[in-house]
């Protein structure tokens, strides 16, 4: 093939050459096909040349290889609301073993889910005694993030933040789990539900029922510490109806709170009953509760105590008569849970007299000293006050007076250890509304 190629080539060059010799002369040569020699390698070359042209010559049916993509690893996201968990344990004991051995109960939260589990873990961590810090095992990431009060009012950013993480990771989760039971996730819940993400609910107490109703399962928290094996044996946990609510009446009723709207449709039916109200009534005004089988407790007469309506009274002597001795007051409530609480219940009048004295008083002095004087100004100024108050406020404030002598920062500070004591000692004995009556009388 090579051989040919060649020999059109020179057929078609001009017949004569011209070559000059040394002087300058021209000399015709005749024109005389070359012989041409084949090496060994040219006869290798031309052998490959020609298999080369015949493959390209040859119909070539190539059928396209289809890779098939991997299927994408489910990833599971837990959000944790942990003073809330904390708060609902309402057992010293359960709160200490879950403290303990805190590590060790999220990552067995973790395993009851498939593919990567991502635990986060939002919380006030110093409260706790706990340190902002993040591990991995095998599939499971645990990461603690510190959300610390961010006011004298023991407020914190928790919920902000993980509202903002939720969203953030809305487009790369599978399944999302919120461990709380407050009702501020359940837009967030909501959202993942349009997403068609699935939401499971982890509670550990009495969750609201607007919350409950827009997450697809529940699961009893108490079970979860059970199966941790972090328990002393025989431990009696809790039990919470983890029952999806079917009945919307409520919201389509109202958009409030599902206990303040208890408490306000029975407070309406007692006091246009002119008291003679019975709790069969209430049980049937209310049966939008009972589906979800009274917010986890075990009677309906336990679910009325539960909404701790000022004044209410239930004669059971008299076939469970309901009925409110005085006005409803917000101020008797606070001051019932002040004498619970052992705490002395003063006016806004005499706090803001008392923080005034202790402003002026003399920080050397010690702490006996310090109340006499206090008493003293406070008895010429016409503050009734008595000394055993006097000395409960001081005594709470006192490392405070060393540091600083301004009225208001000494009213937060006894503000700030008001609700500490409602919250680790009493469980949580003052609400939402006794907190803000109470800020309003102590700071003014």
């Amino acid at each position: 093939m090579l051989t040919s190629i060649i020999n059109r080539i020179l057929n078609k060059l001009p017949p004569v050459f011209t070559k000059r010799n040394k002087f300058e002369l021209p000399i015709e040569l005749k024109s005389q096909p070359p012989e041409v020699v084949i090496t060994d390698d040219a006869a290798l070359a031309i052998n490959v040349v020609e298999a080369m042209a015949e493959i390209e010559a040859a119909p070539v049916n190539v059928e396209p290889v289809v890779l098939e993509s991997p299927k994408a690893e489910p990833v599971v996201g837990i959000f944790v609301d942990l003073d809330n968990v904390i708060g609902q344990l309402g057992d010293y004991k359960t709160e200490q073993a879950l403290l303990r051995n805190i590590d060790l109960f999220f990552i067995h939260m973790a395993k009851r889910y498939e593919g990567q589990v991502n635990v986060n873990v939002y919380g006030n961590l110093s409260c706790w005694k706990l340190k902002e810090v993040k591990f991995d095992l095998e599939n499971i990431s645990v990461n603690y993030i510190d959300t610390p009060v961010v006011n004298d009012y023991d407020k914190t950013t928790t919920d902000h933040k993980m509202v903002v993480d939720m969203m953030k990771q809305e487009h790369r989760l599978s399944q999302s789990v919120l461990v709380t039971c407050d009702a501020g996730f359940m837009h967030v819940a909501e959202s993942y539900q349009q997403e068609g993400i699935p939401v499971e609910l982890i509670q550990f107490g009495p969750t609201n029922y607007l919350l409950k109703l827009v997450v697809n399962t529940i699961v009893n928290g108490f079970d979860i510490l059970k199966e941790a094996k972090i328990l002393k044996p025989g431990h009696a946990a809790p039990t919470f109806n983890s029952k999806k609510p079917t009945s919307t009446a409520v919201i389509a009723k109202t958009k409030r709170a599902a206990q303040k709207y208890a408490d306000e449709m029975l407070i309406e039916a007692i006091q246009s009953s002119d008291g003679d109200y019975l709790l069969v009534q209430a049980s049937q005004l209310l049966k939008e509760f009972k589906t979800d089988d009274w917010r986890g407790y075990k009677t309906f007469t336990q679910f009325v105590q539960s909404l701790n309506i000022p004044n209410l009274k239930i004669e059971n002597d008299r076939d469970g008569l309901l009925s409110l001795n005085e006005p409803v007051v917000a101020e008797y409530a606070v001051e019932k849970k002040l004498k619970r609480m052992k705490v002395p219940v003063l006016s806004a009048k005499q706090y803001d007299s008392i923080f005034k004295t202790l402003a002026t008083c003399s920080l050397n002095k010690a702490p006996s000293q310090l109340v006499e004087t206090a008493y003293a100004q406070c008895k010429e100024s016409e503050c009734a006050v008595t000394r055993q108050e006097l000395e409960k406020v001081i005594i709470k404030v006192l490392p405070d007076i060393k540091k600083s002598n301004k009225p208001y920062v000494l009213a937060a500070k006894y503000l700030k250890w008001l609700f500490q004591k409602s919250k680790v000692s009493f469980k949580g004995l003052l609400n939402a509304q006794d907190r803000e009556n109470l800020t309003l009388l102590i700071q003014g």
